[in-house]
């Protein structure tokens, strides 16, 4: 902003009047004015007559708004590509944790499945052959001592 009142008050200057200044017939925006070398200018180069100064800061004003517009447009594209990204974040972590669930699942299944079961434990097995051991011997004994004749003496 600063560049354009200093080119317009450069411009408008007494330095550069109109005596020298070239326009096309259609184009009233093109007027611009010759300087020449030793002239009161600080430079080398053309000098816009006020006219074309106008044009092009209202032109640039527009520049701007429409720069202002831009932005504007691409921080909410931006807001926008976050929120999205943030979702697709979400969608994915819950996702996995669904995933995750199903494994622990599974596994646990898994376990149970290949674990033995109550009657295919050899720990039983060994305690059902002590048992029935003892309790043949038991059975054995009973019966022979009933079966064997007793000696009745009589004092």
């Amino acid at each position: 902003m600063i560049l354009w009142l200093w080119l317009s008050i450069l411009i408008v200057s007494p330095v550069a009047g109109t005596e020298n200044a070239s326009c096309l017939e259609n184009d009233p925006t093109s007027c611009r004015q010759t300087v020449r070398e030793g002239e009161l200018v600080p430079f080398d180069g053309q000098l816009m007559t006020p006219k074309r100064a106008a044009t092009l800061a209202v032109a640039a004003g527009q520049c701007q708004d429409r720069i202002a517009m831009e932005v504007s447009q691409a921080v909410e594209l931006m807001k926008i590509d976050l929120q999205l990204q943030e979702q697709l974040r979400a969608n994915d972590k819950e996702h996995a944790q669904k995933q995750l669930d199903l494994l622990m699942t599974e596994l646990e299944l898994t376990r149970e499945l290949t674990e033995p079961s109550f009657w295919e434990h050899p720990v039983l097995w060994f305690t059902l052959g002590v048992a029935a051991t003892v309790a043949a011997v038991g059975i054995t004994v009973a019966v022979l001592d009933a079966t064997r004749p007793q000696v009745i003496t009589i004092p």
